[in-house]
């Protein structure tokens, strides 16, 4: 849903040598609350045994050069092409964040930009010519706004502000007009700005007054003439739904309330009568809703204690997505529209979500686009075929002395903390242990009260927990 950065440490091979003995890799964090269908949550979690934990045998267990931990690639910021055939995304495959494109059957991908600079958010234009993308210079985070032909070319600068940050571009339906979130450089919240595509002249569309509140733009409605948003209170405490007249700028809160809500939409119906919103309103805890514009109601979705979030309408209408934080864990679901029966999307468990922007749906409404990753491998795309049910990873990020070493996934574990709260914990366990009480364990605790440890790809935890095997037992 908002987008999440994660600060690896670096560590030095001396402190590797002497850190990476046979040990328990074990990883606390606090449980966020919220969500899966049907009701369910943290508070069914049992206490493990330590008794049911164990290290598997295994022979074939070897170590990984560290350098490989860390040269494995990254990717992120997919969008499919108009026609389905193609996905934009950025990957440092060439050892920089830039551009490229991929045939969305599989194959080697082609890199469309290059440069020193880093650049993400790509979309295509709705006629399928162009694909726009923010860069920054020197990794200032002030993101300008460019454009590319989508079969390679000159690189133009649409916005060339060197002074404001634009970010996200979300093209309207005729493809003559592209919404932007944007923030000056000593602003402390966003607005959203409209860019004409042909003239470059930049609008403001939203005029915020409070120094605690931002804008973020959702969906275009089909005729373009209205556009989503999302406000929200800078600590996401408290948000609201917006329509707005693209030609006055007239905002109307479709989720007024009383007291700190949180309500973010991420995907607007075929029709444009359905917004697909995360909510607390609810419970106080995170779930999805259908919520009806003209009549201003919600229909609940999920009804969970664990965190649910929304993700995507299908080009039709007739499907939705979401997914759920369970405990570090995030699975995804598609649910049919008319009936809210969902089903857990079938893709290995870590970390996944839907990677689309503007959609995770391919035009056709046939496929979703998902990203994948785990303790034990790095992130990566995947296409799930909805009538097959069946996933398929697209891109390879892993180097392969990686994927040739045997990796045992972490675990979930649960364990009573001093004031009586039932705490879980990512549990990473070496091969070839032995339970005499020599191995030490290692303990990641995460910063911040609010915050959460999950099953991402770490090369920090993977070199500790897979160089632990390197090391006999016996030692």
């Amino acid at each position: 849903m908002l987008a999440r950065c994660r600060l690896e440490n670096e560590v030095t091979m001396k402190s590797v040598r002497s850190t990476c003995l046979s040990f328990l890799a074990f990883l606390a964090f606090l449980a966020c609350g919220s969500a899966v269908a049907q009701s369910s949550g943290p508070d069914a979690r049992q206490i493990t045994d330590p008794k049911t934990i164990t290290s598997a045998s295994n022979p074939n267990a070897r170590p990984i050069p560290i350098d490989d931990l860390y040269f494995t690639r990254s990717v992120s910021s997919a969008s499919w092409s108009p026609g389905g055939k193609e996905i934009a995304f950025t990957t440092d495959i060439s050892g920089r964040a830039n551009l490229w494109k991929v045939n969305a059957d599989g194959g080697w991908p082609i890199q469309l930009a290059q440069s020193d600079e880093r650049q993400y958010g790509d979309t295509w234009s709705p006629d399928g010519k162009w694909i726009v993308f923010q860069q920054d210079t020197g990794g200032n985070e002030l993101w300008d706004i460019f454009a590319i032909p989508s079969d390679g070319g000159a690189v133009i600068n649409l916005s060339n502000t060197p002074e404001i940050r634009e970010e996200s571009p979300r093209w309207s339906p005729d493809g003559k007009t592209i919404a932007l979130n944007t923030k000056p450089k000593e602003a402390t919240v966003y607005d959203i700005t409209l860019l004409d595509w042909a003239t470059r002249k930049m609008t403001p569309l939203t005029h915020e007054s409070t120094p605690n509140h931002l804008w973020q733009s959702v969906a275009w409605s089909p005729d373009g003439k209205t556009l989503y948003a999302d406000r929200l209170e800078v600590s996401f405490a408290d948000a609201d739904v917006y329509a707005i007249e693209v030609a006055t700028g007239k905002t109307t809160n479709l989720t007024a309330h009383q007291g700190q809500v949180l309500n973010i939409a991420s995907s607007l119906s075929k029709d444009g009568k359905k917004l697909l919103i995360t909510s607390n309103e609810k419970s106080g805890y995170q779930n999805v809703a259908l919520l009806d514009i003209p009549g201003r109601e919600l229909a609940w979705v999920t009804d969970t204690k664990w965190e649910a979030s929304s993700g995507d309408f299908s080009p039709d209408g007739n499907w939705l997505t979401y997914t759920i934080n369970a405990d570090g864990r995030v699975d995804t679901y598609v649910a049919d529209v008319a009936t809210l029966h969902s089903e857990k999307i079938p893709v290995p468990g870590g970390v996944n979500g839907f990677a689309g922007y503007p959609s995770s749906f391919s035009p056709s409404g046939d496929r979703l686009l998902l990203s994948h990753e785990s303790s034990v491998e790095p992130g990566d795309f995947w296409i799930y075929h909805v009538s097959s049910r069946k996933s398929k990873q697209l891109t390879y990020s892993a180097i392969a002395s990686l994927n040739s070493v045997p990796r045992s996934p972490s675990q979930i574990i649960s364990y009573k903390s001093f004031d009586g709260k039932t705490i879980s914990a990512l549990l990473w366990m070496p091969f070839n242990l032995k339970r005499d009480g020599s191995n030490p364990a290692l303990v990641l605790p995460h910063g911040g009260p609010t915050g959460q440890s999950g099953d991402y790809w770490s090369p920090r935890v993977a070199l500790w927990f897979l160089a632990a095997t390197s090391v006999s037992p016996q030692t």
